[in-house]
């Protein structure tokens, strides 16, 4: 079964965003070990959120994985690359699966990253 792992860089006062959303701060020079996590990751979750943040790279950085994004709103269709998630997030990722020796992804943010802890 996938573990469910968070890999997440944050400032030293833990915050993962600047006050207006920015994270343009965690694209410095180093690897850090992110590709060889990478490689490992089958799944991701995030909440809506960091998922709007993530849009406005450009080209979808998660293809190839099952992508599922929490939010309030089920109003949202699902997309090719996203799932959108509704509902009770704690006992979706207790019951979610992914392929042995992989990792199931927790981008963030923080208010998921609390509710799944």
């Amino acid at each position: 079964m996938a573990k469910v792992i968070l890999y997440i860089a944050s400032s030293l006062d833990m915050y993962i965003a600047r006050e207006n959303g920015a994270v343009d701060w965690l694209f410095t020079e180093g690897d850090y070990g992110y590709e060889e996590f990478y490689k490992k990751v089958s799944i991701t979750l995030m909440g809506k959120k960091t998922y709007q943040e993530v849009l406005g790279f450009g080209e979808w950085p998660y293809g190839g994985k099952t992508n599922y994004v929490f939010t309030r709103d089920t109003t949202l269709e699902d997309t090719e690359e996203v799932k959108f998630v509704s509902g009770d997030i704690p006992s979706f990722v207790k019951n979610i699966k992914g392929p042995e020796d992989t990792y199931i992804w927790v981008i963030g943010g923080g208010e998921i990253i609390k509710l799944i802890l």
